[in-house]
């Protein structure tokens, strides 16, 4: 039997789809992914950038005797595909989802000996992503002053390395976003809060531009190479966070966006690899124990 998937193209999405696919492994003989690339030309402006970095990276992390990758055909029968959208939703809303560990990437790709220069980076370091995804910047500003606060303690001890972009591109999937609950950076705060000295900056300027699969796949060594790492919201930044690094502190509220008042009540994780929480106080308390 054949499991068809037909996912969004994100990062994330495809970080869902991998993990699924996993969860299900021995009950399938076969799992065929459609990748759909008119998905990037309406929602990502048709970065030719992002669509060859999708085809990398899905090449990658799909590379697997029983996964097969084909484009999307107007002529294929889609009436047995079962869409990630949907499954993402549901996975999401469990809220105890965790993507599959990817570290052997690091050493199937031989990324040590490729990105020889980082083995200068020998002192402590947290890394964290500038993105912030389907947050209440609202409800962010009511504690951002606690925790760059707490952040600026912990670069004396953990050097900062901060990845993700320097501002938001302007492209469908961005626009359409509800105006309260949305993506945004953190990048000048970061900046203004977080001593110049204790910040390692490996920002580009924007990923729907500048993204290809050797900064990924140094992103992702960067990452499993530090001490742990943070991160806010949700989306492909936090999959790969957890994907690859040894341990992962984040905080995530999940909102109705058909409600944006209704907040969704959803499941916490806290083990050796994970501290994933909703609630504000107990996330500030547990990066205040890092210091």
């Amino acid at each position: 039997m054949i499991l068809k998937l037909n996912p969004n193209l994100g990062i994330g999405d495809l970080l869902i789809c991998l993990s699924y696919i996993k969860l299900h492994y021995n009950e399938y003989e076969k799992f065929h992914i459609v990748l759909n690339y008119d998905i990037i030309k309406i929602w990502r402006n048709d970065s030719q950038s992002i669509k060859k970095f999708t085809k990398d990276i899905s090449e990658i992390i799909f590379n697997d005797p029983k996964i097969i990758l084909y484009e999307f055909n107007v002529n294929n029968d889609y009436s047995e595909y079962i869409g990630t959208g949907i499954l993402q939703v549901n996975l999401w809303h469990e809220y105890n989802f965790r993507p599959c560990n990817l570290e052997h990437i690091i050493k199937d790709f031989k990324c040590e000996k490729i990105f020889i220069k980082d083995k200068e980076l020998n002192f402590p370091f947290f890394v964290l992503n500038t993105k912030v995804r389907l947050e209440k910047y609202d409800y962010y500003l009511s504690y951002k002053d606690k925790f760059y606060n707490l952040l600026n303690k912990l670069s004396y001890k953990y050097k900062l390395l901060l990845m993700g972009e320097r501002k938001i591109p302007m492209n469908k999937e961005y626009l359409e976003e509800p105006s309260d609950i949305k993506t945004f950076l953190l990048y000048e705060d970061i900046i203004n809060n977080i001593n110049k000295e204790n910040i390692i900056d490996n920002t580009k300027e924007d990923l729907l531009h500048e993204n290809n699969i050797n900064d990924f796949l140094r992103d992702c060594y960067l990452i499993n190479k530090s001490n742990f790492s943070i991160f806010l919201g949700m989306g492909g930044a936090p999959l790969i966070t957890m994907s690859f690094s040894k341990k992962t502190y984040g905080f995530r509220t999940l909102w109705d966006l058909n409600d944006n008042n209704n907040y969704i009540s959803s499941k916490n994780i806290d083990d050796e690899k994970l501290f994933l929480t909703n609630d504000i106080n107990k996330y500030l308390n547990k990066i205040n124990e890092l210091i």
